[in-house]
């Protein structure tokens, strides 16, 4: 696997090009700046730029502006190559504030052992209807005792979009598991995933 090669492939379909994670929400370009942007419940935030020392300011302060005049906190992806090389300063400097960073990991599903099956006692279920959905964000609530409402509306909102679907460990009957966090990076590592990029979560409410 060409890293240089999938980075870029990644960059282009999944924050140029990206399209919108959920109804109601719409992605556009603002000069050197990819964003999406919907109801509250939604993620807004801005999937992807272009910058550099002289345009950087001027364009963060100009989404800071846009998402303020709709009255939405939102996200700016920050990607360990994203230019310029003191964008993460720069952010902070307009208010934002950084959370936990995540790694992207990718594998080519030809290389992948797809037969493997999950222990026994425990099922995948697509997450497919609201019972579901309540299912998931339960979960993530016991595991990361946090408010899971605003990931409850955005699933709620998506289960009509089959472009991704959400998968949850049950296990005696009981959801177990929904969540990849960093403890997940080992399983990963040896299932043949490899860490493409890392990126950073700078929010601004």
């Amino acid at each position: 696997m060409d890293h240089d090669e999938v980075l870029a492939l990644f960059d282009r379909q999944s924050r140029r090009e990206a399209r919108p994670d959920g109804p109601g929400a719409r992605v556009e370009r603002d000069g050197d700046v990819v964003r999406q942007v919907g109801p509250p419940h939604a993620w807004n935030g801005v999937l992807w730029s272009g910058l550099d020392e002289e345009s950087a300011d001027a364009a963060v302060a100009r989404q800071v502006r846009f998402f303020g005049d709709l009255g939405l906190g939102f996200e700016w992806k920050l990607y360990a190559h994203d230019r310029p090389a003191d964008l993460a300063d720069r952010l902070l400097a307009a208010g934002f504030a950084a959370e936990p960073a995540e790694t992207v990991m990718v594998a080519r599903i030809a290389d992948l052992d797809t037969t493997v099956e999950p222990p026994d006692g425990v099922r995948l279920v697509p997450v497919t209807d609201a019972a579901g959905v309540e299912s998931l964000a339960e979960v993530h609530e016991l595991a990361f005792g946090t408010d899971s409402g605003r990931l409850r509306d955005h699933l709620l909102a998506r289960l009509s979009d089959d472009t991704v679907v959400p998968v949850l460990a049950v296990a005696d009957g009981r959801p177990v598991s929904a969540d990849a966090s960093d403890q997940s990076r080992p399983i990963l590592l040896g299932l043949g995933f490899v860490p493409l990029t890392t990126t950073t979560p700078y929010v601004r409410p």
